[in-house]
């Protein structure tokens, strides 16, 4: 097992399939207990590879992906995102219905911007244009 370490984001990848494993998880998080372990053992993570335009990546996917999910809500009339998932726990069945799809679509947009993010990382794609990121993220199901 070996693992890469980016400090400028305090994350780690798992080198043999890319996984993030983030900073501070649940302790009922297996991938973290055993990269916790790794190091315990007296193993160092790999340092990233050198490449000057890493280090903006993070910082413009969370904007583009911030963007279009904000812009999506706003399609419905809520402030944001984050206005949008806030009413998950509405009595309301429209606002609970559309909060409901907006948390799943939330949670597949940052999946999508993170494993991009460690694909990246890896050398295993180059740094995908703005248009590309958007294209590849998933379209919402608002259930209607």
């Amino acid at each position: 097992m070996s693992y890469t370490y980016f400090p400028d984001y305090g994350s780690v990848i798992r080198d043999s399939d890319q996984k993030l494993i983030a900073p501070c998880q649940s302790v009922d998080d297996s991938d973290y207990l055993d990269y916790i372990a790794w190091v315990r053992e007296g193993n160092t993570p790999a340092p990233p590879p050198e490449n000057s335009d890493i280090s903006l990546l993070k910082e413009e996917l969370v904007n583009i992906i911030q963007l279009k999910m904000d812009t999506i809500a706003a399609s419905r009339g809520y402030d944001s995102i984050l206005s949008l998932c806030s009413y998950a726990t509405s009595t309301i069945p429209q606002f609970n219905r559309e909060a409901a799809a907006g948390v799943v679509w939330r949670d597949q947009c940052w999946s999508l911007g993170y494993g991009i993010l460690a694909e990246v990382l890896q050398g295993i794609r180059p740094i995908p244009t703005v248009e590309e990121v958007v294209a590849m993220m998933p379209e919402i199901d608002w259930g209607d």
